[in-house]
């Protein structure tokens, strides 16, 4: 790897450190299981955790899990693709398989929010079944931007995703190590590295509140460059002072009761 490559995943490494530190992401004797999507985000952060483990002072272990449903995009990542990546750094894999539009309801057409809530469920029950204490997502720190003002603008509530989030009575624990990384430090990374990774082509996600702000975003970094930076600080000022961190207001359950 050339220096300045080393120099940019040391800065990522860093970061990922901080809100390991500060939030307490990883105990000694975790057991992670890194939800693996195939995008730039989650193969960053399977790659990153994966050299960590070598030489994180609390020993932890670590696996990946990639949900498959009958919902597909030609962006989707390949499960060969995604064998083939776990392969290359020496991760353990799993692929699950399950159906969403058995969980609708009649009439309703699947949406981001639809199918993001079955492939959680998915994981969380496997990660439960197999002992897993720990389930890392990459979300990164313009997702948490994003994130607070879509609960803003739809909810009523500056709040957005936490960084740790203790589920299940304390049987398992979401965390988010790349919280304090921007998306533009990811995809720069990724690309140097040369790993392969998908990009959602989802027609339902065309329309969705989660792209509206982005866009909404990017046209107002136009006229204030730092403003994704300063709505994170702000947002994680307030869930710091906050009892008990974020507890956003819990969207109706559109699935049906069995889902």
């Amino acid at each position: 790897m050339k220096r300045s490559h080393k120099r940019q995943k040391q800065q990522i490494v860093s970061e990922m450190l901080r809100a390991i530190w500060k939030f307490s992401l990883v105990s000694e004797g975790s057991r992670i299981l890194v939800a693996l999507s195939g995008g730039k985000d989650s193969s960053l952060l399977a790659y990153l955790l994966k050299d960590m483990q070598a030489w994180h002072e609390k020993p932890f272990s670590l696996a990946a899990i990639n949900v498959k449903t009958d919902i597909t995009c030609g962006g989707c990542a390949k499960e060969e693709r995604i064998r083939e990546f776990a392969e290359s750094i020496n991760l353990p894999v799993e692929i699950l398989r399950i159906r969403i539009r058995d969980h609708l309801r009649e009439g309703q057409k699947p949406d981001c929010f639809v199918c993001s809530w079955n492939r959680r469920k998915a994981i969380f029950q496997y990660a439960t079944k197999e002992g897993f204490d720990r389930v890392a997502f990459g979300h990164h720190r313009d997702d948490f931007a994003e994130t607070a003002l879509m609960n803003l603008f739809f909810n009523g509530e500056f709040v957005s995703m936490a960084p740790k989030q203790v589920m299940f009575r304390g049987n398992l624990t979401l965390i988010r190590p790349l919280i304090f990384v921007p998306e533009e430090k990811i995809s720069a990374m990724m690309d140097k590295l040369g790993f392969p990774y998908s990009q959602c082509l989802c027609p339902y996600g065309e329309n969705s509140k989660r792209l509206w702000v982005k866009k909404f975003l990017e046209n107002a970094k136009k006229e204030t460059r730092d403003i994704k930076a300063n709505i994170f600080r702000s947002a994680l000022e307030k869930m710091l002072t906050m009892e008990g961190g974020f507890t956003p207001k819990r969207r109706p359950n559109l699935m049906r009761e069995n889902a």
